[in-house]
C-alpha cells in the first residue's frame, strides 16, 4: 500500500472510508469515528496546502509554514509512540508479544527480534505456514526439521492450537502425526476463551492505533519519511490479517462443541492378561478436530470405580491394548473423544464385558516357543565350557556380520585375484548372487561368482547335505572354526564332503569381502551336463564396501540383452544362473516377509516324490501355508476354544453360544468358505477337517488354524497330476525342511540362529569326541573320552528335543496322515451346518407404540433405503439412523418383515413393549435365519437394549440372564390381533397374516393380563 504515490485528497477519502467500515464491523471502537471526522476538515485543508506547495525529494513539505509544522509536531510524536508500541511486529507476519501472563507454562516461548530473517528451519516459519494454511509448506518443514512442535509463540499458542481453532482438520492431523500435543495452558476451557478475548482486543487496539498513524503520516505537512510510512502501512496490513485470524479462531472456539461418541468401538481378548480396544472416529467432530481419545476400563458396568484409563494420541491407528489385567475378572470398556471443548460422551465397547484369557488356559498348554531361547543359550554355554583348550574359540552370537574391508597395502598388489569357475563341468558348485536394487554383481565375463565344491561327488542325493548347509547359512561367522574341526576328522563320507562345502564358502567370503553370504535358494540348480549349483542370495545395501575389484554391477535388463548373443565358451549352468536370477531375487525378497497381524486359516496340502515331501505355499509368501484372514486379533480366547471343542461331540450336544462365541464361529465359517473356494474345493467342503489340537502361534502377532483334507487326500502321490490343484491360485511346492527354514527365519529368527549354531558345533564336537574315543588306549583316556561323548550326546538330544517341539508343521503332517485317526479333527460339515439366531443390524427410536391398526410407522422401503443409512468409520459400514417420530406422518404402513436376496435370511424389526429406560418406540432390527427361534430373539433384544442403557448412562433397568424367562415375543397382525409366539417356534415358519405383522417383546405378566382381556391367542 503505497499511499504517498496518490493524491492527498484520494488518500484521505480512502482511509476515512476504510476506517468507517472498520468501525461498523467493530462497534467497540466506534468512538474512533468521532475522532476521524474531527480530523476530516483539518486534513482536507492540509491537503490543499500540500497540493499548492511543491514537494522536495523524499515527499516532505518545505518548512516555510510554521503553523503546519507546529500543528503536525504533536501528531508525529503520537505516530512515533504507536510504532514503538508494536516494535517486534515490524518484521513480516511474526506474532507480537501478548500481555497475557502465563508464566506457569513449562513450554518454550518462541521470540524473534526486529529485522530477523525467517528461515525454513525456524519454528516461526512453521507458525506462519499454519496461519496461512499452507499445507505443503508445513509438511516440508516438519520433514526437514526436528524442533519441538509444542513450543509456544509470543501469544502463548502452539501450532496445533492455531490449526484446531481454525478447524483445519488436515493440518491438525498432520501436526498430530508428528507428535503435536494439546496446549497445557488450556486444560480448562475458560482459560482458552479468556486468552482469545485478550488477543482479539489487543489486535483491535493495534489496528486502531496504526490506522491513526497512517492517517497522520499521510496528512499534509507531516514530516514522516516515506520509508517510515511504508513500514507503518506494512504493520497495518499485518495486524489486519492477525485480527481476522484471531477473530476466526475465536469464532471457531465459540461455535465448537465436544465431539460425538466414537463409533465402531469393540474389544477383543488379546491374551490371558490383556484386551485390545479398536474404535473409529466420531460421526461428528462438532466444529473442532478430535485430538485424542480416552479409553477407560472398569469391573463394573457403571464405571464408578475405574481400573484404569489411557489417552490415545495416535490418530493413525485407533486402537489401544490394555495390559496387566486379571484373567479371572470381567471388564467393561468405554471410549470417548476429546477436542478443544473437552470430552464428548463415551461409547461402550462391544461385547459389553470380556474376560482376558487364551486357549492355553483350557488344558494349561504352554506356548511352543516359551523359554526355548533361554534353554538353548544354557546349552550353548555348556558346549563352550566343555570344548578342549586347543579347539577354536567360539565367538559370541552377534547380529549382522560386518563387511570385511581389505586393507590397501603393497602386499595386495602381488596377491592373486580370486579365481571363479568360468566353465562348469560335472560336479557340485557354490555360487553367490549379490544384488542391489535392479543390479547384480557379476565377474568380468558377465557371470555370477561360482567356486567349485567337488567335481567327483558320487552321492545319489544332495538334499541332506544341502539342508545341513542351510543351517550353516544362519551362522556364517562359524565357517572358519567348523572347517578347522572337520579337517581333524578322519571319517569319510558326509563329513569330508561338508568340509569341502565349508571350504568353498570360505573362499567366497574371502573373494567377495563379506562374511554373510545370505540365504540359499530353495533348490539346487542342475543343467544338462550334470552340474549342480547351490546358490545363496544376499541383498547389498551399500555396494561401495564390496572388495571384489574385478567385479561389476550390471542391471538385469542389460544383462539379458547381452545374452541374446550366446558366448560359445559359456556353459549351460552359467546361462541357467543368469536366467534364474530374477526369480531367485524375488524369492529372497518375499521369503522372509511376515504376515500382517491377525488370526488366519491355513490349508495343508502335500506332494511326495521318491526323495522328498513338499508342502504347498503361496508364491508371494513361501514361509507360510495358503491362507485367508479370519480377523485382526490373533488370540483365540478360552471361551472361543471351548466352543470349538464342543463340536467333537456333535452338533446335538452344543450348549447355548455366547455373543463372543457366535461372532468367532461366524468369522471362522466365512473364512472356511473363502479358503475352500480359493483352493478350488468348495464342492468338497464336507470332507474336510479342522485341526483341533492347538492354535499354531507363529509369533505374538500371527496365529493360524489349519484346515485339513481327508486323510487319503492330504498328499498327492507320485504319478498324480497336481495341475487341477494349482489352477485356482499361484502356489509353490517347497521341501518341508526348506519351508521350516523360511518360516523360522521370518517369525523366530533368534531361536533358529541359536539352534543352527548349536547343532552345527555339537555335530562337529561329537564326531571328534567319538573319534578320540576310538583312538584312546589307556583306561583314563577311555573314561574321559566316554564321559565327553555322553555329555555331548545328551546336549545334542536336548537341542533336538527343543527343535522338535517347534516343528509344528511336522506334527500337523503326522496328524493329518494318521489313518488310525480317520475322524481326527473337527468336521467342517458340522461347523458350516451350525447357524445362529438373529444378528443385530441396528437399534432405533421409530415412534410411539399404539394399539391402533392404522398407526403411522415408517415403511420398510424407507427404513432400509440408502437415504436413511449413514456410513461409519473407515470401512464405510452402513447402519440405520435413529428416526424422528415427527417425520413419520407421510409414510405408508408396510410390513416390518423385509426379505433379503437370500431365501434363508430375513430382516425384522422388534419393538420393546416393556420398561427399558429408553425412549418409547425403541426397536431393534435383526437378521434372522430359518432356524431362529422366538426365545433367541427375546434374549438378543433384551441384551442389546441393556447395552444401550449402559452406554448412555441412563437410570433404566438392566435385566440379567436370570430375568430373560420373564419376557415373551408377541406378534400383532394388521387386524390388531395379537398372538403369543412360543419360545421354540421358528419365526420364518409363521404363516400369513402373522408373518407380516409387528413383533413386540413384552413381560409375560403383562401379556397374561392382555390375553385375559382381549383376543390374544397363542400360535
Amino acid at each position: 500500500m503505497f499511499l504517498f504515490r496518490q493524491s492527498p485528497e484520494s488518500i484521505v477519502e480512502m482511509l476515512l472510508e476504510k476506517l468507517e467500515v472498520f468501525c461498523e464491523v467493530n462497534p467497540s471502537v466506534s468512538s474512533l469515528r468521532l475522532k476521524a471526522f474531527s480530523f476530516n476538515k483539518k486534513l482536507k485543508d492540509c491537503c490543499h496546502l500540500v497540493t499548492a506547495t511543491p514537494r522536495k525529494k523524499g515527499g516532505v513539505a518545505p518548512e516555510n509554514n510554521n503553523s503546519t509544522s507546529s500543528s503536525t509536531s504533536n501528531n508525529n510524536n503520537n505516530n512515533n509512540s504507536v510504532i514503538s508500541s508494536v516494535g517486534s511486529s515490524s518484521s513480516g507476519n511474526s506474532s507480537i508479544s501478548s500481555s497475557s501472563s502465563s508464566s506457569s507454562s513449562s513450554m518454550t516461548v518462541v521470540k524473534r527480534g526486529k529485522g530477523e530473517k525467517k528461515s525454513p528451519h525456524d519454528i516461526t516459519a512453521l507458525f506462519e505456514a499454519v496461519e496461512h494454511q499452507e499445507f505443503d509448506q508445513v509438511k516440508h518443514i516438519l520433514k526437514t526439521n526436528s524442533f519441538d512442535l509444542n513450543r509456544l509463540n509470543n501469544e502463548h499458542l502452539t501450532a496445533l492450537d492455531i490449526a484446531v481453532m481454525t478447524n483445519n482438520i488436515p493440518m491438525a492431523k498432520l501436526l498430530l502425526s508428528y507428535g503435536a500435543k494439546e496446549n497445557p495452558l488450556f486444560e480448562k476451557g475458560e482459560c482458552r476463551a479468556r486468552t482469545l478475548d485478550q488477543l482479539v482486543s489487543e489486535a483491535e487496539k493495534n489496528m486502531v492505533d496504526l490506522i491513526a498513524a497512517v492517517l497522520n503520516g499521510s496528512s499534509a505537512g507531516s514530516n514522516v519519511s516515506s520509508l517510515h510510512q511504508k513500514e507503518t502501512e506494512k504493520q497495518l496490513t499485518h495486524w489486519e490479517f492477525r485480527h481476522k485470524l484471531l477473530k476466526r479462531m475465536k469464532s471457531g472456539y465459540d461455535l465448537a462443541r465436544p465431539p460425538d461418541a466414537p463409533t465402531n468401538a469393540s474389544v477383543s481378548v488379546a491374551s490371558s492378561s490383556s484386551l485390545l480396544v479398536n474404535f473409529s472416529e466420531p460421526l461428528n467432530h462438532n466444529g473442532a478436530v478430535v485430538t485424542s481419545y480416552k479409553v477407560e476400563w472398569s469391573k463394573s458396568s457403571d464405571f464408578v470405580i475405574l481400573e484404569g484409563e489411557a489417552i490415545v494420541r495416535s490418530l493413525d491407528n485407533l486402537q489401544y491394548e490394555i495390559i496387566g489385567l486379571d484373567k479371572n475378572s470381567y471388564y467393561f470398556v468405554q471410549v470417548s473423544a476429546f477436542n478443544m471443548k473437552g470430552y464428548g460422551p463415551a461409547t461402550l465397547a462391544t461385547p459389553s464385558s470380556v474376560q482376558p484369557s487364551s486357549w492355553h488356559d483350557v488344558d494349561n498348554i504352554l506356548p511352543r516357543s516359551q523359554w526355548k531361547v533361554n534353554t538353548l543359550e544354557d546349552l550353548f554355554s555348556q558346549v563352550r565350557q566343555s570344548r578342549p583348550t586347543d579347539a577354536p574359540a567360539i565367538k559370541e552370537p552377534s547380529g549382522d556380520s560386518p563387511v570385511q574391508r581389505k586393507r590397501k597395502s603393497l602386499k595386495n598388489l602381488f596377491s592373486l585375484s580370486p579365481k571363479f569357475q568360468k566353465s562348469l563341468q560335472r560336479g557340485i558348485y557354490l555360487s553367490c548372487l549379490l544384488y542391489h536394487k535392479d543390479k547384480i554383481l557379476v565377474t568380468p565375463e558377465d557371470q555370477l561368482p561360482v567356486v567349485e565344491v567337488d567335481e567327483n561327488y558320487s552321492s545319489t542325493s544332495i538334499h541332506t547335505d544341502f539342508y545341513w548347509l542351510m543351517k550353516i547359512a544362519c551362522t556364517w561367522t562359524d565357517v572358519k572354526s567348523l572347517r578347522h574341526d572337520m579337517y581333524k576328522s578322519t571319517s569319510a563320507g558326509s563329513t569330508h564332503f561338508r568340509g569341502k562345502l565349508l571350504q568353498a564358502a570360505a573362499l567366497l567370503q574371502s573373494a567377495l569381502g563379506i562374511s554373510d553370504l545370505g540365504q540359499f535358494y530353495h533348490q539346487p540348480l542342475k543343467d544338462n551336463n550334470g552340474s549342480t549349483v547351490l546358490v545363496c542370495i544376499k541383498e547389498i545395501k551399500d555396494p561401495k564396501f564390496l572388495a571384489l575389484g574385478s567385479g561389476k554391477w550390471v542391471s538385469l535388463a542389460k544383462l539379458h540383452r547381452r545374452m541374446t548373443v550366446i558366448d560359445q565358451d559359456s556353459s549351460e549352468a552359467h546361462e541357467l544362473l543368469l536366467n534364474s536370477a530374477a526369480d531367485m531375487i524375488l524369492y529372497n525378497d518375499v521369503s522372509t516377509v511376515p504376515t500382517q497381524r491377525g488370526l488366519y486359516l491355513g490349508y495343508l496340502k502335500l506332494v511326495s516324490s521318491m526323495e522328498l515331501i513338499k508342502v504347498f505355499t503361496p508364491n508371494n509368501a513361501p514361509n507360510i501355508l495358503p491362507h485367508v484372514k479370519i480377523r485382526d486379533c490373533p488370540n483365540v480366547s478360552r471361551e472361543e476354544w471351548l466352543w470349538l471343542q464342543h463340536f467333537r461331540k456333535g452338533v446335538d450336544a452344543l450348549p447355548t453360544a455366547s455373543t463372543i462365541q457366535k461372532d468367532f464361529h461366524r468369522s471362522l465359517n466365512k473364512a472356511i468358505r473363502q479358503l475352500l473356494n480359493l483352493m478350488g474345493m468348495a464342492d468338497q467342503a464336507d470332507n474336510h477337517r479342522l485341526y483341533d489340537l492347538e492354535v499354531v502361534e507363529l509369533s505374538k502377532d500371527v496365529a493360524f488354524l489349519v484346515l485339513l483334507p481327508p486323510t487319503e487326500d492330504v498328499c498327492i502321490v507320485p504319478g498324480k497330476d497336481i495341475e487341477p490343484f494349482t489352477q485356482y491360485t499361484e502356489l509353490l511346492t517347497l521341501p518341508v525342511q526348506v519351508f521350516e527354514m523360511n518360516h523360522m527365519t521370518t517369525y523366530q529368527p533368534d531361536l533358529l540362529s541359536l539352534y543352527s549354531r548349536l547343532s552345527s558345533i555339537l555335530e562337529c564336537d561329537l564326531g571328534l569326541a567319538q573319534q578320540a574315543q576310538r583312538e584312546a588306549f589307556s583306561s583314563p583316556e577311555l573314561v574321559a573320552a566316554k564321559e565327553r561323548v555322553d555329555l555331548l550326546t545328551n546336549l545334542q538330544l536336548e537341542a533336538e528335543k527343543i527343535w522338535k517341539t517347534n516343528r509344528w508343521i511336522m506334527d500337523i503332517i503326522t496328524f493329518s496322515r494318521d489313518k488310525t485317526k480317520r475322524d481326527g479333527g473337527i468336521a467342517v460339515k458340522a461347523l458350516l451346518s451350525q447357524t445362529y439366531g438373529p444378528q443385530v443390524l441396528a437399534i432405533g427410536d421409530i415412534g410411539r407404540l399404539t394399539n391402533s391398526s392404522n398407526s403411522s410407522l415408517m415403511s420398510s422401503d424407507s427404513l432400509f433405503s440408502d437415504s436413511n443409512l449413514i456410513s461409519v468409520g473407515k470401512d464405510n459400514r452402513k447402519i440405520a439412523k435413529f428416526y424422528d417420530p415427527t417425520q413419520e406422518n407421510n409414510n405408508q404402513e408396510n410390513s416390518m418383515l423385509k426379505q433379503t436376496s437370500s431365501s434363508k435370511t430375513d430382516v425384522i424389526r422388534v419393538y420393546a413393549a416393556y420398561e427399558t429406560g429408553l425412549a418409547k418406540g425403541t426397536s431393534v432390527r435383526l437378521c434372522v435365519t430359518h432356524n431362529t427361534t422366538a426365545e433367541e430373539v427375546v434374549s438378543l433384544v433384551v441384551q442389546e437394549l441393556n447395552k444401550e442403557v449402559i452406554k448412555k448412562h441412563l437410570d433404566g433397568p438392566v435385566y440379567d440372564e436370570l430375568h430373560l424367562n420373564n419376557f415373551c415375543l408377541v406378534v400383532c397382525s394388521t387386524e390388531n390381533k395379537e398372538k403369543l409366539i412360543p419360545g421354540d417356534c421358528k419365526l420364518m415358519t409363521l404363516q400369513s397374516p402373522w408373518c407380516k405383522g409387528r413383533y413386540y417383546v413384552k413381560m409375560k405378566s403383562e401379556q397374561v393380563v392382555a390375553m385375559e382381556t382381549s383376543q390374544a391367542t397363542t400360535v
